[in-house]
């Protein structure tokens, strides 16, 4: 009668580990596509805040170059500065244009930045 139970009990082992295994490899799989996922997140939120940055700075900038202008009491330089401002008034909007049809960045963002160059370069 012991000799009976033994090959059964060697096959419910057998099976439980056959079970543990196939387990740990889907779970291993499912955190494979979790971990790509998360970094594929993480390199688009560096993307974004790289570019946000760059916009925000490009926006100090030209507030600079045009407290520059509105104190300068030597108005022969004038068109001097309105060029430097409208040459990087076009980089800025190429590298908005280029941004937005990506699809980064929120309408209220692309509104509010095209309004602040419409005031900056009214004359």
């Amino acid at each position: 009668m012991r000799f009976k139970t033994w090959p059964v009990a060697a096959l419910g082992l057998g099976s439980l580990l056959i079970l543990i295994f196939v387990s740990m490899i889907a779970s291993s799989r499912k955190a494979e596509g979790i971990y790509t996922e998360l970094d594929r997140l993480n390199t688009y939120h560096y993307q974004v805040d790289a570019k946000l940055r760059r916009l925000r700075s490009d926006v100090n900038l030209s507030g600079i170059f045009v407290r520059d202008y509105l104190l300068d009491v030597e108005r022969e330089r004038a068109p001097e500065y309105r060029q430097q401002l409208t040459v990087f008034r076009e980089t800025f909007v190429a590298e908005l244009v280029m941004t937005t049809s990506s699809g980064l960045f929120p309408i209220p963002t692309k509104v509010m930045l095209g309004w602040f160059w419409v005031t900056m370069t009214r004359s």
